[in-house]
């Protein structure tokens, strides 16, 4: 797959590609997607929303303990690629049967969800694809409780400009970028964390990526 192609599958999976882009996102994010969950402090009764799930590959590390008993938390996942609800939902069957877990298709953009509903949000890896990112912002803090907490994490600048395919639609930012952004969305920055870890990049070959994780609380 060449550079752009795979640029527009991470941006939103689609077609006989999906399932298999999918599988590797969560093999080159399962650490960072970790990192976010733990940086939310999760407890019952909580409501959480996650922009970007794919294929939901992390929701039940955040709606069950290590037993698998489920801890009360409820979890809403929104992604605008139908072929990641599709395969999330099939993943997730029995938690979204239970009624803890819920899987929509949609834009960010205009979130279909009431003020106030949220008590944690989180999003890993899909700020690149957010135009205009303020836009996606003041509808985050629109659907935050008053004393909700936000978990945006992303590959730091300095490191994604070097992989090829971030060329391809990507916008790439640092911690001040976000930073400035999170402010004029009415989001004050309580927490920024950088994640250095070796691992598989999602074209397959090992890297030394660094990751950005900002939690943030409406102003």
């Amino acid at each position: 797959m060449d550079d752009i192609s795979l640029a527009a599958q991470l941006r939103r999976p689609a077609g006989d590609d999906a399932s298999a882009i999918g599988e590797k996102m969560n093999i080159s994010n399962a650490a960072v997607n970790r990192q976010a969950i733990g940086m939310l402090g999760l407890s019952a009764p909580q409501r959480v929303l996650e922009i970007g799930p794919g294929n939901g590959a992390f929701i039940e590390e955040i709606v069950a303990d290590t037993a698998g008993e489920a801890t009360g938390v409820h979890y809403t996942g929104l992604d605008w690629s139908a072929a990641m609800v599709e395969e999330a939902s099939r993943r997730n069957a029995a938690l979204v049967r239970s009624g803890c877990v819920q899987l929509l298709h949609g834009d960010a953009a205009a979130l279909p969800f009431s003020a106030a509903s949220f008590e944690r949000v989180m999003a890993v890896n899909a700020l690149y694809f957010w135009q205009p990112p303020l836009q996606y912002l003041a509808e985050i803090r629109r659907v935050m409780t008053p004393d909700g907490l936000l978990c945006l994490a992303f590959g730091d600048k300095a490191f994604m400009r070097h992989l090829p395919f971030t060329a391809h639609g990507f916008s790439l930012y640092d911690s001040d970028d976000v930073g400035a952004l999170l402010t004029q969305a009415g989001l004050h920055v309580v927490s920024v964390r950088r994640f250095h870890e070796h691992a598989r990049g999602i074209t397959g070959g090992e890297l030394d990526k660094t990751f950005i994780l900002m939690t943030a609380r409406p102003a």
